[in-house]
């Protein structure tokens, strides 16, 4: 009977230890999938942040030629104001986006030697810190064709402006 219920113990044992590892295997497969898609968002905010890069060149233009210009149209400068702290808002949550996702590399350094429990939180708020990333960067990418729109109204404005100034002379 002692015989049967070692060897019963030790069936046991060995199939709660496979789970184990199967369920470690599991999230260990999460965690290379999020390591993916954490690269992929990576390769996004570079682009943003190109564009970002693009739209702070055209800002500055329109700052310095509404500078140089008898501006008529308030509604202009109330513009290029909005556009300025769009733009710092932009870079600043760039650099919390590209932190927190830096960040994500570094978790991964010891994840194999975690508890379940440990790794099952790691991966939950990774995919939140994703789903945050994700959110801001479209946030981002919507008002950057705001400010596009809006700097192409500007032009138009600007235009129209120096086409009434050139008819009066």
């Amino acid at each position: 009977m002692k015989k049967v219920f070692l060897l019963l113990m030790a069936t046991v044992m060995l199939s709660v230890s496979c789970e184990d590892n199967s369920k470690k295997k599991d999230l260990a497969e999460q965690r290379n999938s999020l390591m993916v898609e954490n690269d992929s968002i990576n390769a996004h905010q570079d682009k943003i942040m190109a564009a970002h890069k693009e739209m702070m060149a055209a800002h500055q233009m329109f700052s310095e030629k509404l500078k140089g210009m008898e501006v008529k149209d308030s509604s202009m400068l109330e513009v290029i104001a909005k556009h300025d702290v769009m733009l710092k808002r932009h870079e600043a949550e760039a650099k919390g986006n590209e932190t927190m996702l830096a960040g994500h590399k570094e978790l991964t350094s010891d994840f194999d030697q975690m508890s379940e429990a440990e790794m099952e939180t790691q991966i939950t708020q990774m995919k939140e810190d994703h789903n945050k990333v994700k959110s801001s960067q479209s946030e981002i990418m919507d008002q950057q064709q705001t400010m596009m729109d809006d700097h192409q109204k500007l032009k138009d404005n600007m235009a129209n402006e120096m086409n009434k100034d050139k008819v009066k002379s």
